[in-house]
């Protein structure tokens, strides 16, 4: 008997294990889809990773946007990620999806699941503050991995990777929001201050200490625009 039950689960199992495993069909609500269309594209950094496969318009005066996520991808998809309604660089209205918040609900979208879309400020927001915290990270991390590896031949082009780097997050200062802004101080700003010292000492013993100067001065620049 027992093994008969097994066997009629068999079907059920698969079943569900490829609802899992397969592409992700779920449904966005939003109050208004800019000229949106069925078969647009939903992207990730610009890469196309799903598309729309339906819209409709309800009694309650909302969309319900239905889309479909390569099976691929569907790990991108959760309760803190950003679906908003954007542009691609031929003015194509498309659905972009933006990583939300790592403190927030990080559980998976469900097959079948409605979800609340966001305005298109909001996801362009918080996509701003996922490049400026990723350039931080990555200056970081670059400096971190390479600091006991450094020779004089190789000064120029960290110096140069330093300069790039401050350059693009100045760029981006102002558009930070207040918890960014706190995160940098309280966390990215010493350490790299740490870091440069180092270099700067670093150079100093190689006569060339007059080098730091533009990159101490837009270290200035940028913390007087986080502080601001």
């Amino acid at each position: 008997m027992f093994r008969m039950w097994k066997i009629l689960l068999l079907p059920a199992l698969a079943f569900l294990t490829a609802c899992q495993t397969g592409n992700l069909a779920f449904q966005i609500e939003y109050d208004d889809i800019d000229g949106l269309t069925k078969g647009a594209p939903l992207t990730y950094e610009d890469n196309p990773i799903g598309s729309v496969r339906e819209i409709e318009y309800t009694d309650q005066g909302v969309f319900l946007v239905g889309v479909e996520i390569d099976k691929n991808f569907r790990h991108l998809a959760n309760h803190s990620s950003l679906f908003y309604v954007s542009e691609d660089s031929n003015a194509n209205k498309i659905v972009e999806l933006e990583e939300g918040n790592p403190s927030a609900d990080q559980s998976p979208i469900e097959s079948g699941e409605l979800i609340q879309g966001h305005h298109r400020m909001a996801g362009m927001s918080q996509k701003l503050q996922n490049q400026f915290s990723s350039a931080i990270e990555s200056l970081s991390s670059s400096i971190q991995d390479s600091w006991e590896n450094w020779r004089e031949e190789t000064l120029d082009q960290q110096l140069q990777l330093l300069e790039e780097e401050l350059d693009r997050m100045q760029s981006k200062a102002q558009e930070l929001s207040e918890s960014m802004r706190q995160d940098y101080e309280t966390r990215i700003l010493p350490e790299l201050k740490a870091h440069i010292e180092t270099l700067r000492k670093e150079l100093e013993e190689l006569g060339r200490e007059d080098e730091m100067d533009s990159i101490e001065q837009k270290m200035d620049n940028l913390e007087g625009l986080i502080e601001a």
